[in-house]
């Protein structure tokens, strides 16, 4: 797992967090997301949430907490779900699925998916 430290240090728009090598600031090279330009020209201007941003968060909250050796990360895990869906920004959301980036309506719709990216960021392997 990647530490807090580098997770809470970088950015989904320029990290590739699906290269398992990068661990640190200094090993990783600057990759922009995929999806940058889109995201940049309509996000802002349709009110569009980044699931990897989402999970970028939710991910620092899992790499802090198993820091302190917490017991049942399962279950953890399933609070973070429940949390995403009653607190996130109701609305709409990038998502990637099979390298393809669209949008979904509603946060039930975009879980699966920031959970993967949460996967990803925390691990790395499949790629964005």
């Amino acid at each position: 797992m990647r530490s807090y430290w580098f997770i809470e240090n970088t950015s989904p728009c320029d990290t590739d967090y699906s290269d398992k090598s990068v661990q640190s600031i200094l090993g990783r090279k600057v990759i922009p997301c995929p999806n940058l330009s889109e995201c940049r020209k309509r996000s802002a201007k349709e009110n569009i949430q980044c699931s990897l941003r989402h999970a970028k968060i939710i991910a620092a909250r899992i790499s802090r907490a198993k820091g302190k050796s917490f017991r049942n990360f399962k279950s953890f895990i399933e609070r973070e779900k429940r949390n995403f869906l009653k607190f996130a920004p109701m609305g709409k959301y990038w998502v990637c699925r099979n390298g393809i980036w669209s949008i979904v309506r509603g946060k039930k719709r975009a879980v699966k998916c920031v959970f993967q990216f949460v996967r990803i960021v925390l691990n790395g392997g499949d790629s964005v």
